[in-house]
């Protein structure tokens, strides 16, 4: 925290001048420095002004101002000529660039994430709202309303216009309503799925893979619906406690829900050794008994860090599941990226029922850590697994590995990392839940057209 001390060299002069502002003049300049100055030094988080009282006195008091109410009163006259324009979108500001002293009504947009309702003296009810536009926050205040406004409320959006403020307890920015017009509900932009086929999710974490994913399952459920997607997976590290939810979900939005697991996959022989990720979907009942049984055994017989599933144990209850060869992380993505001879790649391949590859920006870590060359690289690994899916005749299919449902949800996760205490917690990969056209886009550069349909359409289910 800064306290910074302001001092007039020459008080006459300041008081001269001084005469002709209101007080609000000065803490508007001071909002707007203490902005500035926050923004230049990293990791500065408060900026406190220190002005001596007989400099604050020296401004005029402020002319009292209107309320909704009076301005209705008895012998006013208003402009009836005028027509009422309720505030847009489109005349938004980034939250981030109000400062506490314009000198005109500004507009801004954002996602309610807090409401608060006090009553006054009066029996009125003053309303502050928390704003984001998930790269800054702001309160917008709604004073001297006759009901509280049910329509506003955590999660919808809003549109606001109104003067800027300085809030005298933190001397952060706000937004001062006094018409209750001026602000509207509104819809949050949702990126579209146009793509004519659409595909469908089979690698998918929610808030139950632990200290790793922060995706609400309802709203992917529900944002496959708006897609037009018919199913989507369900495929948490090692547990299944999602599945009552993802059920009534399903049902509550016409969603198929495919129901898996992201195992740990060991050799028999090396209970302590290396695990490799492996995606398991039921296809069936009889696949769902089978996963759920892998799954105890996996937490009651073979915990060593992580639930692991021994291969053989794997093969004998294969009956009624898909196996999927899963990410980086998986056997066969390391076999590739670490050179085998390509006979012992097709042995890897074959062993499962389909091969997965995932957007370059999921596994752009590989190029950083050094262990790939470039991206041009990590487009050669995705086109090797979808060459080696079809000489061992198993389907190729695009994931996602969704660890949270739209880009700007990426903070939430880089902060659950950082919590773990992991190195490149800083630099959040893109795991989103991406629709069909943004698969194609991604992949684009480095397949032709054949293939993009083959990687991101294509798809295989519960039958």
């Amino acid at each position: 925290m800064w306290t910074i001390g302001v001092d007039a060299p020459n008080p006459k002069e300041w008081t001269k001048v001084a005469r002709s502002y209101e007080k609000g003049v000065l803490e508007s300049l001071l909002a707007t420095a203490r902005q500035e100055i926050k923004k230049k030094v990293h990791g500065l988080e408060t900026v406190r002004w220190a002005v001596p009282e007989a400099l604050l006195k020296a401004f005029k008091d402020p002319e009292p101002r209107q309320t909704q109410e009076e301005t209705k009163g008895p012998g006013r006259r208003r402009n009836s000529g005028a027509r009422f324009e309720p505030p847009s979108k489109d005349e938004a500001i980034p939250l981030s660039e109000i400062t506490g002293g314009e000198k005109k009504k500004v507009t801004v947009f954002g996602r309610v994430c807090e409401v608060n309702w006090r009553q006054n003296q009066a029996g009125r009810f003053d309303g502050t709202f928390t704003i984001t536009d998930m790269m800054d926050s702001l309160r917008v205040r709604l004073p001297y309303q006759e009901a509280k406004r049910e329509d506003i409320e955590v999660g919808r959006a809003i549109v606001a216009r109104g003067r800027t403020d300085v809030d005298r307890f933190d001397g952060d920015p706000l937004i001062v309503v006094t018409n209750d017009k001026d602000i509207c509900l509104a819809e949050i932009d949702v990126r579209p799925d146009n793509w004519p086929e659409k595909r469908v999710e089979l690698h998918l974490h929610t808030k139950m893979s632990a200290m790793d994913a922060v995706l609400d399952l309802e709203k992917a459920v529900a944002r496959a619906k708006e897609w037009g997607h018919p199913a989507i997976a369900v495929t948490d590290h090692g547990v299944v406690q999602s599945f009552p939810d993802a059920a009534s979900f399903g049902q509550r939005y016409g969603v198929k829900i495919i129901y898996g697991v992201e195992g740990y996959l060991i050799e028999d022989k090396e209970p302590k050794g290396h695990a490799f990720h492996v995606i398991i979907l039921a296809k069936n009942d009889r696949g769902l008994r089978h996963l759920y049984e892998l799954i105890t055994e996996s937490h009651l017989k073979h915990f060593y860090r992580t639930p692991r599933i021994p291969r053989d144990l794997l093969v004998s209850k294969r009956e009624g599941l898909l196996i999927g060869s899963a990410c980086e992380a998986g056997e066969l993505y390391r076999a590739v990226l670490s050179g085998k001879p390509r006979e012992e790649l097709l042995r890897i391949a074959s062993f499962y029922d389909y091969l997965e590859i995932q957007p370059l920006d999921n596994n752009a870590f590989l190029v950083e850590s050094g262990a790939v060359r470039d991206r041009g690289a990590l487009a050669e690994i995705n086109k090797t697994i979808y060459e080696l899916g079809k000489s061992v005749g198993r389907p190729c299919v695009m994931t996602c590995d969704v660890h949270y449902l739209d880009p700007d949800e990426a903070i939430y996760r880089t902060v659950l990392l950082a919590g773990k205490g992991m190195a490149d917690g800083e630099k959040p990969t893109p795991v989103y839940l991406r629709s069909t056209a943004e698969l194609i886009e991604e992949a684009s550069s480095y397949l032709d057209k054949q293939s993009l349909t083959k990687y991101c359409s294509q798809h295989e289910g519960n039958s």
